[in-house]
């Protein structure tokens, strides 16, 4: 089972111990669980393209289904995808907070294709997490593809427990996720309504 570290909910900080042990699991390319402002989270360093391989694999998600990425600020969000004014205009409103926003990826990669899924989680401890990682990080839920999404630490450790390196335990999170919006065609799409209101999205789009 995984190193165990806790913190005080999203406004908690990651103790320097933990934050040492964070560091180092995702620089040797191993996988860690961690809360953020909406399910519990499974990343790994977005780099190292085994990690992410494997994340697929333990999670048993399609290929042809892109891993989304947190990110620390807009400028890590500006490195990694293509924005344009909507998409400005929608970080700028919504960011941190649950919206995940598909864009062109900068720099399209083995398991991830052509788009992109990127947003700034209201969570510190998912923030640090990331910027352990170097300022992103796979953000996609701690569970089996299929299965609810984990609002408990015990619920993901279940499932995943034995694949996972560190696990950051936050409480109980609101266990919704994100709403996802994908904005790398002609058209804007909602392709999952999520904690974030579709019509909170329009009011920006009109």
């Amino acid at each position: 089972m995984p190193t165990l570290f806790h913190v005080d909910g999203c406004d908690g900080a990651l103790s320097r111990e933990a934050r040492r042990a964070v560091e180092e699991a995702l620089r040797s390319g191993n996988l860690i669980v961690y809360p953020t402002d909406t399910v519990y989270g499974l990343g790994c360093n977005p780099s190292i393209e085994e990690a992410v391989g494997r994340i697929f694999e333990i999670k048993r998600r399609p290929s042809n289904r892109p891993l989304p990425l947190l990110v620390t600020n807009l400028e890590a969000a500006e490195r990694i995808a293509v924005f344009d004014d909507v998409a400005y205009r929608l970080a700028s409103k919504f960011w941190p907070g649950a919206l995940t926003l598909v864009l062109r990826a900068r720099v399209p990669r083995p398991l991830r294709g052509n788009t992109i899924g990127v947003r700034i989680p209201n969570c510190r401890p998912a923030v640090e997490v990331a910027e352990a990682a170097g300022g992103a990080i796979i953000g996609t839920s701690a569970n089996v593809s299929g299965t609810p999404p984990p609002r408990m630490l015990s619920e993901t450790l279940d499932q995943l427990g034995p694949h996972v390196s560190i696990a950051v335990d936050g409480g109980v999170l609101p266990g919704i996720p994100s709403t996802v919006l994908d904005l790398s065609g002609q058209e804007q799409i909602i392709l999952r309504e999520g904690a974030l209101p579709s019509s909170n999205i329009l009011e920006v789009l009109r």
